[in-house]
């Protein structure tokens, strides 16, 4: 429950902190908060989006865990906690986006995510 909880104010923290940053307020950031995610590339989005940072606040070792990825979008944090070791429960409310989900996990041969 405290990872959880913890998962929760660490995003928010990195949201706010992005929104208040001055430097943040470019046309450079407009365009990285619209563009497609699929567009962006794995680096682009790991600068952005800091899993390693949300992973090494929670500890590391997320093997056992549950955790609940809130907005999942198109899952690229809920894949990075699965390889990280945590069961993750990937939250969307656009069905599209599930399925979305759904298909890369049966690509990747996670036969154990629900």
């Amino acid at each position: 429950m405290r990872i959880l909880l913890l998962s929760i104010i660490v995003l928010e923290f990195l949201g706010c902190k992005n929104a208040s940053d001055p430097a943040a307020a470019g046309s450079s950031t407009q365009t990285e908060t619209t563009q497609a995610p699929a567009a962006q590339s794995t680096a682009e989005r790991d600068r952005i989006q800091k899993p390693e940072e949300i992973i090494a606040l929670m500890g590391n070792k997320l093997t056992g865990m549950t955790i609940a990825d809130l907005f999942a979008d198109d899952g690229y944090i809920t894949f990075k906690l699965l390889n990280a070791g945590a069961n993750v429960i990937a939250i969307v409310n656009d069905a599209e986006k599930a399925k979305a989900i759904e298909a890369r996990k049966k690509a990747m041969d996670w036969a154990m995510i629900v």
